[in-house]
Order: C-alpha cells, then sequence, then structure tokens
C-alpha cells in the first residue's frame, strides 16, 4: 500500500479515481473503479486534505484545510504519516490597494 498525494487537474467527476485505476493503483474503498466489494468493504481512502479556491484578482485565495478522516488515519499511518496539527486560521488581508 502506498500514500499518493494527486492534484487533480481539469475536475472531471472521478478523474483521479479513473486514473489510479487505469494505472493499476486503485484507490482502498473504490467499488466503482477499483476491487472493493460493493458492500461491506472499506469505505473510499480519499480525501480533499486543501483546497485553494481563488475569489478574484483582487483578492487572496481561499485556503480550506480538512483533518484526515477517522476510517483513513490507521491505514495511512502504516505508510508513515503523521498527525498534523491544524493550520492556525487567518482572517484575510485587505488588498493593498483598499481605502484605510
Amino acid at each position: 500500500m502506498t500514500w499518493l498525494e494527486l492534484e487533480p487537474l481539469t475536475g472531471r467527476t472521478h478523474q483521479l479515481r479513473v486514473h489510479c485505476a487505469a494505472q493499476s493503483w486503485p484507490i482502498v474503498g473504490d467499488d466503482i473503479y477499483g476491487t472493493a466489494p460493493r458492500f461491506r468493504g472499506p469505505m473510499l481512502h480519499l480525501h480533499a486534505r486543501e483546497i485553494v479556491v481563488p475569489i478574484s484578482k483582487n483578492k487572496p485565495p481561499v485556503h480550506v484545510t480538512a483533518p484526515v478522516p477517522a476510517h483513513m488515519r490507521e491505514r495511512l499511518t502504516a505508510c508513515g504519516w503523521r498527525e498534523e496539527p491544524a493550520p492556525p486560521v487567518e482572517a484575510p488581508k485587505p488588498p493593498a490597494d483598499a481605502p484605510a
């Protein structure tokens, strides 16, 4: 088992699942493209750890970080993952040209 960091390019539905399965690296718990049983198998081990959403050219992007789900922790730990504390949430900074 291997822990992968993946970055989708197009946002197409199931893009990461399809590409991993095509390379013969199905995602644990994938009962559509992988080999997981349809019922009573492990839950899908696919997690969006961080999402960055650009808002506009005048505003900084919004960064959202999520904790690893409980059902994935044991397998990730076996791959060398160590839980990191969540980063502090910072208030957005106004644009440099905004009135004071």
